[in-house]
């Protein structure tokens, strides 16, 4: 009995310390969060440290407190903290602002020192669809471009990516309004079309559509050129006249 109650008794205490509330002062801008939510992730600099076995290390701000000084980076805190309740770094420049000052090269120092590990399950999986997101985008501007030609009786395109990461043009018909949309691929652009798996990809897409197709690239010293041409079956089209 009396080991029952010395184990209901640790559980009770356990719990406490599980739940109480923890206020971390990071370069003076506060933060309030439960233990439970750091040592969840017990790999991490935080989770170590607010381990119950490691209390003696603990050096509140004030005896017997909850409020921790950490001398980091308190604006990139934000998100180091939203790992711990989240599970994934949430960083973008869409949020960088006056309010939010954190560059990325700042960001991957805090990620660095708390020894968050970025490269989670959750994560590789987001980058694998926002990959598969990219390449789905490319091959329906791609689609649009061809139906253009052949709305004009344009026979043969081509669109030309450089390495450098400049869009070198569409043609035959560089003023094509549509073709404009290709420049939100002139960072990708090359890399995609330097990946023989994605250009097979990209091919058997655009059969899909246009059967008789040919795909084809030239690559220079710094440019890539992806050469679509008989999408149109000349044959069926005069036999229809």
């Amino acid at each position: 009995m009396d080991e029952l109650l010395e184990h209901v008794k640790n559980t009770v205490i356990k719990n406490e310390i599980d739940d109480e509330i923890i206020i971390l002062n990071v370069g003076g801008v506060k933060f309030e969060t439960t233990r439970k939510t750091l040592i969840a992730h017990p790999e991490t600099t935080l989770g170590k440290l607010f381990d119950s076995k490691n209390s003696e290390a603990l050096k509140p701000i004030h005896p017997n407190g909850n409020e921790y000084f950490i001398d980091r980076n308190g604006h990139a805190f934000y998100c180091i903290l939203e790992y711990y309740r989240t599970g994934e770094v949430l960083w973008s420049d869409d949020i960088k602002s006056k309010e939010f000052p954190v560059s990325k090269h700042a960001l991957e120092l805090e990620i660095e020192y708390f020894k968050i590990p970025i490269h989670s399950e959750k994560r590789v999986a987001r980058n694998l669809q926002q990959s598969v997101t990219v390449i789905d985008k490319f091959c329906d501007g791609l689609i649009r471009f061809i139906n253009e030609a052949i709305n004009r009786f344009v026979m043969k395109v081509n669109v030309t990516y450089r390495s450098y990461g400049a869009l070198s043009g569409v043609s035959p018909f560089d003023n094509y309004e549509n073709g404009k949309w290709f420049v939100e691929f002139e960072k990708q652009g090359h890399g995609l079309l330097s990946n023989e798996k994605i250009v097979s990809a990209i091919e058997k897409r655009l059969k899909n559509h246009f059967p008789s197709i040919k795909v084809t690239t030239e690559r220079g010293i710094d440019y890539i050129t992806l050469t679509m041409e008989d999408y149109l079956d000349m044959d069926s089209l005069v036999d229809n006249l």
